[in-house]
C-alpha cells in the first residue's frame, strides 16, 4: 500500500478510536510502529499515545517502553523529536498536542 493509502488507513483507525472500539484497532495499529515512512510512523505514534491516555489497559507499561524506545533510536529528526513530545505529554501529564511536522522538520511539508 501507497503511503498516502496507509495514512488514510492509520486517520480511519483513530477516528474509529473515538467509538470505543480501541481494542479491536489497537493491534493493527502496532503494525505501522516499523513502517518505512516518517511521518506514518509518527502518526502511529500519535495514535498509540492517545490511546494510552484514554485507555491504559489496552498496552502494558513495559510494551509501551519498548514501543518508545524504537521511536528513541529511530534515526529521523521529525521521529526523534516527536518522541520527546510523547514522553512529555506521558510523563509529565503535559498536553502539548504534537507541533504541526513543519515545525519538526523544518522543511514546510
Amino acid at each position: 500500500i501507497d503511503p498516502v493509502n496507509r495514512m488514510c488507513l492509520l486517520h480511519m483507525i483513530s477516528s474509529l478510536s473515538k467509538q470505543g472500539i480501541q481494542k479491536d484497532t489497537f493491534k493493527s495499529l502496532l503494525d505501522f510502529i516499523n513502517d518505512s515512512n516518517p511521518l506514518i510512523r509518527r502518526i502511529t505514534l500519535i495514535i498509540i499515545i492517545n490511546y494510552y491516555k484514554d485507555d491504559k489497559s489496552l498496552i502494558e507499561a513495559e510494551d509501551l517502553k519498548n514501543i518508545l524506545k524504537k521511536y528513541l533510536y529511530d534515526s529521523n529528526p521529525i521521529i526523534f523529536s516527536s518522541f520527546f513530545f510523547a514522553v512529555i505529554e506521558l510523563y509529565l501529564g503535559i498536553n502539548l498536542s504534537f507541533p504541526p511536522i513543519y515545525i519538526l522538520s523544518g522543511s514546510g511539508i
